[in-house]
This record gives C-alpha cells, structure tokens and sequence, in this order.
C-alpha cells in the first residue's frame, strides 16, 4: 500500500500532453521513474544494479508498455462498477502508446470497431478521441498554412533547393459496388539535403493544449483551394528567342570526366580484344562502382492537398506553376522554380509559359 501510495503520487503529478508529433524519448518522459522501476523489479527480479541503468536506453520494453499502461488507466477515485458509461481518460496522462496504437489502427484499418475494443481494454484512446486529434493536427497545420500565407508543408525545411512534380491522380475502382471515382490533380514538392547541409528546421505546429471538442477541419486558405480562370489567347505557338550561344562552354565540362569516359573505352577495348571480363564493362556499372560510397541523405517530399480539377487544364497547369513558385520562393529565396511533369502537361505548360506569363517567365521546366 505504501509503495503504491508514492508510485501513485508521482503519476498524477508528471503531465505529459501530445502536440502533434513523438519525439525520440517521449515513451520514458511519460512515466515517473518509480513507476517504471517497479514495472521493471516485477518483470525482470530485483536487481540494484540493474535498477541503476534504467534511465538508459537498456529499458525493457515490456516494462515501458506496460507503465504508459498503467498512467494512461490511473483514475484519483475508484470507478463505479454499475456505471454503464465509458470509462474517462486525463488529457495529461494520454502517454504515448495508447495514442499511437490508436494512429496505427486507424491507418491501417479505418476500423472504429477494433480502435473502439481495444479502447474498452484501455490500450488505446477512443475512436471519438482519435477524431478529436486527428482534427486539432488538420487545424493546427491550417492555421500554419494561413500565418505563412503560403502553402507548404511543416516537414519540408528552408535554405534547400526544393523541386516539383505536377500529375493527375486517377482513381477509379473497379468493383461492383463502387459507387464514386476520383480524377483530380497532385502536387508534390521535393528537397534535396546533403552531409553538409540539411536546412533549417521550421518547427512543427503544436496542438493547442486548452483542449478543443470539435471534429471539423476549417478550410484551406482560398488562394491555394480556388483555381483561377486561365485560357489561352492563341492556338499557334513559337519558342522564343534564346539570346546567346545555343551550345555551353565546353568549360562546363570538367576535364577530369572526359579522362574517365577514356579509361571506360579503353577498358571496354581491352575486353574485346582479350575477350576476357575484367572488372564492370557496361557504362553504369562501371560509374556506379566509381562513384563514392557516401550515401547521401535521402530527399524530403510532401504532398500537397489534392485539387479536384482535371490536370490537363490551362486554369490548373497555370495555377500549379503559381504554388509551385510561391513555395519555392519562401523556402529556398532568390531559386528558380523546378517543375517536372510528363509529356502531355509539358507541352501544355510550355504552352502557358511562352504566353509571356510574368509568374511563370522564370520557371525552369
């Protein structure tokens, strides 16, 4: 009784509030330490040197599971067992694991039935509750999109070169009892880090704390939602004149790649003439295998909210070109806008741009 007293104490004294994202060491900031030692003593025998490393990263697992358990079913007042109403969770002690089984499930599943189960076995938050922050993350990030008045991910960082990709997105389900499809348009945006330079960090929005009840999304700002009307004053089309040599400078190229294509033809005619296989012969493998070991960083991407408008539009294309501006400008300042798309939305881009556009003049397709 005395140890669950003082174990009791420290629960409802930490406070641990979900603001939209799991950082490294959230599962142990959730729990008091008594807490865990004695989940740990009951699972693994007590043990003082043991216990002396429990603030490391050699926590057990089932001892970590089982205390955010523990805080998240903790009430001050024994339940009344002929209550028929479900049972009532603290904001503040809604510790990691309960939460992010209840993410998971959703994401797989979609299955309110199975969140809302497991929820009656306190493992999980409750569908409603899941609602409650799945809708507080949508307007947090909204409320971002507004401040910066530009529409840009928060996962995507500045001082990065970013490029672009405009499709249309098709999906059209064959089943019997399928009763809609969806034609629209995606827009995602692409940064390239290095080992030396990763950008900065624009920090993720936080979930207010107050507590909100509501279910609701708010809107998109317009100026990314509406589409403006756009068409095209002319059906006969010319590129226009380059100014400058059509060529670049053979400076451009560095002298020391010439040498090494020489050293692949030369391997390659040795081959030949020896018909014996030395090494790579093929012109990938034997770059690939040249190149550095280093791998570098993988890219940063972000979808941006799909439009329902066909992508093959004048209105959709030109309106595509603004966003993608807008954002490259306010994350990556003074670059120029680098839009790919396949064949057919080229030409119309392409299109739109030699129309003398001034927001899509400098926008490298």
């Amino acid at each position: 009784m005395r140890a669950a007293e003082i174990v009791r104490k420290e629960i409802f004294e930490s406070n641990f509030f979900f603001d939209g994202s799991f950082q490294a060491n959230c599962q142990q900031e959730a729990v008091p330490p008594s807490l865990l030692a004695l989940a740990s003593m009951i699972l693994d025998g007590a043990n003082i040197k043991h216990q002396n490393k429990l603030v490391s990263t050699n926590t057990t697992k089932p001892a970590l599971a089982i205390s955010q358990l523990m805080v998240f079913n903790s009430t001050k007042r024994a339940r009344n067992d002929n209550s028929s109403s479900s049972a009532r969770h603290s904001r503040c002690q809604e510790t990691p694991l309960p939460l992010y089984l209840s993410f998971k499930i959703h994401a797989v599943t979609r299955n309110k039935g199975l969140i809302d189960t497991l929820f009656s076995l306190g493992l999980c938050v409750s569908y409603d509750r899941l609602l409650q922050l799945t809708s507080d993350i949508a307007n947090s990030v909204c409320e971002h999109f507004r401040l910066e008045d530009v529409m840009c991910p928060p996962m995507l960082r500045r001082d990065l070169f970013t490029t672009a990709a405009v499709d249309n997105i098709d999906h059209n389900p064959s089943s019997a009892t399928a009763k809609d499809s969806f034609h629209g348009t995606g827009i995602s945006l692409i940064q390239h880090p290095s080992h030396t330079h990763d950008g900065t960090d624009r920090g993720i929005p936080v979930i207010n704390q107050v507590g909100s009840s509501t279910k609701s999304v708010t809107n998109l700002p317009s100026a990314y939602t509406v589409v403006p009307p756009a068409a095209l004053k002319s059906k006969d089309f010319s590129a226009p004149t380059v100014q400058g040599p059509m060529r670049p400078s053979t400076l451009l190229v560095a002298t020391a790649a010439v040498e090494d294509e020489y050293v692949w033809l030369n391997r390659v005619k040795t081959a030949l003439e020896k018909s014996t296989v030395d090494g790579w012969i093929s012109w990938s493998a034997y770059h690939a295998d040249m190149q550095q070991s280093v791998i570098p960083p993988p890219a940063i991407s972000a979808l941006l909210p799909l439009f329902l408008d066909n992508a093959h539009t004048v209105a959709m294309i030109r309106h595509s070109m603004d966003v993608v501006k807008a954002a490259v400008q306010y994350l990556n300042p003074g670059q120029i806008p680098v839009l790919a798309m396949d064949q057919p939305l080229y030409a119309l881009a392409k299109e739109v741009q030699w129309t003398g556009q001034p927001l899509t003049e400098k926008i490298t397709l």
